[in-house]
């Protein structure tokens, strides 16, 4: 029946407590666990769980999920890292988008170099040009206007605008 309010001798009702999310080592492909052990001692001041996708969330706690095994797991995870040692906030732009994204790229090449001996996988950049492409690719479909399939462009407040579509002929 549950708890039972003293005051009232009515039921109290409960609620179940959130899960509190963990870094499951069962979810890390078992060749990167010391590389993740080593990220994890090295930054004290970041939160490490396991996701159901690679992310870097600052608004909480500086938390860096990352995802299900898959190939370059540890570039994937770098590159999660370097978005919080850059300190990258949320975008309003798919432009700014791009540019942290490959800011963030750019750090995770360095912190590669720092972590090689740890890291199961090689450096590609195939890998880093196509994770970069589905950003272009995104970007690019944003920009095509709905209407006349013209590139529109976006202002400071992210809202595309078409120059045709909207007479600034």
């Amino acid at each position: 029946m549950g708890l039972v309010s003293m005051a009232s001798k009515k039921p109290v009702r409960e609620f179940p407590v959130a899960k509190k999310a963990t870094l499951d080592t069962s979810k890390i492909p078992p060749n990167c666990l010391n590389l993740i052990q080593q990220i994890a001692s090295d930054h004290p001041d970041f939160v490490f769980y396991t996701g159901r996708k690679f992310v870097y969330r600052p608004n909480r706690k500086k938390t860096i999920i990352l995802g299900p095994p898959q190939p370059y797991f540890a570039l994937q995870t770098l590159h999660e890292l370097a978005h919080a040692l850059c300190g990258h906030k949320d975008v309003s732009t798919g432009v700014s988008r791009l540019k942290v994204e490959r800011e963030a790229w750019e750090r995770a090449r360095t912190l590669f170099s720092k972590y090689q001996s740890l890291c199961p996988d090689h450096w590609s950049e195939d890998f880093v040009e196509a994770s970069l492409d589905t950003y272009r690719d995104w970007l690019h479909s944003l920009a095509r206007c709905p209407n006349c399939g013209l590139t529109r462009f976006q202002s400071d407040d992210g809202v595309f605008h078409c120059p045709y579509c909207e007479n600034f002929r």
